[in-house]
């Protein structure tokens, strides 16, 4: 809701001069999503199709509604954002933690217990670990062909009855 008296209410919420009936049908419209029409707010509220029809027009609902679903859509990405960011957090915490107890039980092992792999091992996945978390590769390929360039790549389609198109102008024959 607006936070000062004076100020613009959110174009999804109640405007100032309308009525309290039509923003009930409009909260019925606004929420149907992808079902929403004037149709099925006259239906589920049990009005008359002219009337929520007047008032859609009226308080310009269609483009309340589209704003609505901006909003909406712009507080999902701001969540999904912040969990991811929260994700990468904990995957960082934990790839350290693993590192430590990596370095840790390194240290504690006598060095003719352990083969050059198991450290080799160790190490790498726990860098692996930390470096997608912080959304860096863990790995790059790069694909060449003979000589260091771009590689070849052939795309055969199949014919679907164009091997009868005529000689003069391309036109494909109909049967």
């Amino acid at each position: 809701m607006a936070a000062n008296k004076n100020a613009l209410p959110e174009p999804w919420e109640r405007l100032p001069k309308e009525t309290a009936r039509a923003f009930e049908a409009f909260i019925d419209y606004r929420d149907s999503g992808t079902d929403r029409s004037i149709r099925s707010t006259a239906q589920k509220l049990c009005k008359n199709r002219t009337t929520i029809a007047e008032w859609c027009k009226k308080y310009n609902w269609v483009e309340r509604a589209v704003q609505y679903d901006a909003e909406l859509d712009r507080q999902a990405r701001e969540r999904n954002e912040k969990e991811r960011e929260e994700m990468a957090q904990l995957h960082i915490k934990a790839a350290r933690a693993m590192l430590t107890k990596a370095l840790k039980g390194l240290q504690a092992i006598p060095d003719d217990a352990m083969t050059p792999n198991d450290v080799s091992r160790m190490i790498e996945v726990a860098s692996k670990l930390e470096r997608l978390s912080r959304g860096e590769p863990s790995e790059s390929t790069e694909m060449f062909g003979r000589e260091g360039t771009a590689p070849l790549v052939q795309i055969y389609l199949p014919t679907n009855g164009r091997e009868k198109e005529s000689e003069g102008g391309g036109n494909i024959e109909s049967k």
